[in-house]
C-alpha cells in the first residue's frame, strides 16, 4: 500500500535519501521545509521505500528496490494519479527521474519510454576573479530579480520569471522571501539572461545556481558575466558552497563552470520521460 507522508512525519524517510542529498540540494530543501513536494512511502513510521515528487516535476526514488509488488503499485499511482495531477496544475507533460544506484535496474518497471541523460555536478572550489562590471556589453545592465522586476510584465521574455518561480518555489511570494537571482536586461525592455538561485539550504550557506540566456543574446559572454556577479553576491552573503548542474553535452555551461572555479564532483544519470494520458 502507498501512503503519503505528511510534513510532520517526513523525517522518518529522510535516511533513505542520504545518497541523493549528496548532490541534490533540492532534496535537502524539501526535508528542511523550503521546497514544495509530496512524499510517498510503503510505511509512515518505518518506511523502507520512498518516492519524492517535487513541483519541478522531478521524481526521486530511494530505498529497497526489490519490492516488486510495491513497484507495480507505484507504476499505477504515478501514471494514473500523480502525473495527471501535476500536469493539470503546472502544465507540460515532461518529467525527470533521479534515483540511487540500486534503482537503475528497476526503474523501467515503473516508468516506460525513458531516455537516459548524462549529467555533471559541479561545486565551486575557489572563485576565479572576473571583473564582470567592466565586461558588461553596451546596452546591457545587471539587475536583481526582486519585487520590482517581478512586476515588470511588460518585459520581453518576462514569462520565464513566473514559470521558473512556480516550478521551483511554488509561488513568487516564496521566492521573494527566501530566494535570489539576477538578470541581464537589454535596453530596459528585454530580459536577455538570468541566473537563478534554484535552491538554498536552511542555514543559507549553500545554494544551487541555474542560468538561462536567450538565443539572440548568446555568444556575448552574458552568462559568464552574470554568473560571476551572482557568485560575488553569494560570497558577500556568506554562501560559500555553490552547486552547478548541467548536461554532459552542454559544452557552454561546462566552460562557464570551469572558468569560474567550479570543479566536477560527480557524474550521474537523469531519466527523462513524457507523461501519456491513459
Amino acid at each position: 500500500m502507498i501512503f503519503q507522508i505528511e510534513k510532520e512525519k517526513i523525517s522518518s524517510a529522510r535516511y533513505l535519501f542520504e545518497y541523493l542529498e549528496n548532490f541534490n540540494l533540492n532534496v535537502v530543501s524539501f526535508f528542511e521545509g523550503n521546497l514544495f513536494g509530496e512524499l510517498y512511502a510503503n510505511d509512515i513510521e518505518k518506511p523502507t521505500i520512498a518516492l519524492l515528487f517535487t513541483s519541478c516535476r522531478c521524481f526521486y526514488l530511494a530505498g529497497n528496490e526489490k519490492n516488486d509488488e510495491f513497484n507495480l503499485e507505484l507504476k499505477d499511482f504515478i501514471s494514473k494519479i500523480l502525473l495527471k495531477k501535476y500536469s493539470e496544475k503546472y502544465g507540460g507533460k515532461s518529467f525527470r527521474v533521479i534515483c540511487d544506484q540500486n534503482w537503475k535496474k528497476k526503474i523501467f518497471t515503473i516508468f516506460t519510454d525513458l531516455e537516459e541523460e548524462q549529467n555533471h555536478y559541479y561545486v565551486l572550489k575557489s572563485a576565479e576573479f572576473v571583473d564582470w562590471q567592466k565586461s558588461i556589453p553596451e546596452g546591457y545592465t545587471i539587475v536583481p530579480i526582486d519585487e520590482r522586476l517581478v512586476k515588470r510584465n511588460d518585459m520581453i521574455n518576462y514569462s520565464l520569471l513566473p514559470s521558473w518561480m512556480q516550478s521551483i518555489w511554488d509561488t513568487a511570494e516564496k521566492y521573494l522571501q527566501r530566494g535570489f537571482g539576477f538578470s541581464v536586461i537589454h535596453d530596459d525592455k528585454e530580459i536577455a539572461s538570468v541566473v537563478f538561485c534554484n535552491y538554498i539550504d536552511e542555514k543559507r550557506t549553500k545554494c544551487e545556481l541555474g542560468v538561462v540566456t536567450f538565443e539572440k543574446h548568446r555568444k556575448k559572454g552574458l552568462a559568464k558575466i552574470l554568473t560571476a556577479a551572482t557568485i560575488d553576491y553569494c560570497l558577500d552573503k556568506n554562501i560559500y558552497t555553490i552547486d552547478w548542474h548541467c548536461r554532459k553535452d552542454n559544452i557552454a555551461s561546462i566552460r562557464i563552470a570551469n572558468s569560474l572555479g567550479f570543479v566536477l564532483k560527480r557524474k550521474y544519470i537523469v531519466f527523462n520521460g513524457v507523461w501519456k494520458d491513459l
